[in-house]
Parts: C-alpha cells; structure tokens; sequence
C-alpha cells in the first residue's frame, strides 16, 4: 500500500506547513501552542501616520527635476561691431518671449500677474513652475493643467479657443478660393 501511506505523509507534510507545531502534538500529553491565537490578541504595533504630499510639494519635485544652466561665453576676443549685434540679438530674444507666450495662451499674461498676487506657498510655486512651463498647463504630463482649470486649448494661442475644427477647415477653403480667383 505505497500509495496510501504517501497519500498520508503528503496530508501531514502539508499540515505541518500550515501549522509548523504540529509535529510537538503528538507527544503524549503535550499541548500544541497556539501562537497564531497568541499573535491575534496581540495589538498591531502602530505605523506611522503617512501624510501624502501637498500640491505645493508636488510641484516643487517637478521644479526640482529642472537645473538651471547659466549660459556663458567669453565674448572679449570680438571685435565692437560684433558685440554690438550680439547685444541686439539677445535684446530681441527678450522681445520674443511675451509673443511666445502669447501663442502658447492668450491668458498666460493676465494669469501670470494673478500668480505673482499670490503670496502663499502654493501659490509661490505655482508661479515658479508657470515660468518653467511656460503657461498653466505641465508640458511633461500632456499639458495637464496646474495652475488653471481649463483644459490645454488645442489651437493653444494661435487661434481662438472658440475656433471649432470645422470653422478652421471651411474658413481655409474660404481662404483658398479667395487667393485661386486673385491669381487668375
């Protein structure tokens, strides 16, 4: 009868496995403990609280990941007139970046004045990542707003947020009609 008696010790194998103090019970008058019991009555240590992470916090762990790089050369071996150009240059980068920012939004301006109102914690950061993104909307998170409640526009600032896709394609057929009766 092999089977029988590895059907057993199988039975016992996975008995011992649920309960290792089985194998003390068999022991003439020995009492097999309860430690499973005994854990139950004893109270859960206590975990500590775990506060999640405010906004204010989140957004500075996006900030964060973001290193600011001064940009440097040395420009003492040009000559004036080169200089002079590069001044001019860098002077219309500056003028650039209101129209940046205009097509990104056309309320990038209004809610940024709103932000720099706004003295608190949140409202510090809030501005400090508007800048990073350049608008309300998180441009690493498919333009998920932070600093608003409306949805990325889909023409952004570049057409009126009104602008349906139809009105976009009929106004350029429009378009297209006008410049072939021009041309002819």
């Amino acid at each position: 009868m092999p089977p029988v008696r590895s059907t057993i010790f199988v039975a016992l194998a996975l008995a011992a496995c649920q309960n290792p103090d089985v194998s003390q019970g068999d022991k003439p008058g020995a009492k097999a403990p309860t430690k499973v019991a005994e854990k139950a009555a004893e109270p859960a240590p206590k975990q500590p609280e775990v506060k999640p992470p405010t906004q204010a916090e989140l957004l500075r762990t996006k900030i964060d990941r973001f290193v600011r790089s001064p940009l440097t050369t040395d420009v003492t071996a040009l000559p004036p007139a080169e200089k002079a150009a590069l001044d001019k240059l860098i002077e219309a980068a500056r003028l650039m970046d209101p129209i940046f920012d205009r097509q990104s939004w056309a309320g990038n301006a209004a809610l940024r004045a709103e932000l720099e109102k706004d003295t608190s914690e949140l409202g510090i950061v809030k501005l400090d990542y508007f800048t990073v993104m350049r608008g309300p909307w998180d441009r690493q998170e498919h333009y998920a707003p932070f600093a608003t409640t409306l949805a990325h526009p889909p023409g952004a600032g570049f057409y009126p947020e009104d602008l349906s896709a139809d009105a976009f394609r009929n106004g350029s057929r429009i378009i297209r009609r006008t410049r072939r009766r021009s041309r002819a």
